[in-house]
């Protein structure tokens, strides 16, 4: 489990421990609006990429 808070939301430190090689460039990529989290929305896409595992749940 990636979010570890349970807001819906993964941030760059949660993302971090489930992926150690996700840097935060990979991590700015993937967060187009650029709130520092990856919504729903961006994980979708990540997944999709194959750059993030598959939602649990």
């Amino acid at each position: 489990m990636i979010d570890v808070n349970g807001d819906g939301n993964y941030s760059f430190p949660e993302l971090q421990v489930a992926m150690p090689d996700m840097t935060i460039d990979g991590f700015t990529a993937l967060d187009a609006n650029g709130d520092g989290l990856l919504d729903s929305d961006e994980i979708a896409v990540g997944v999709e990429a194959e750059l993030l595992p598959p939602v649990d749940g």
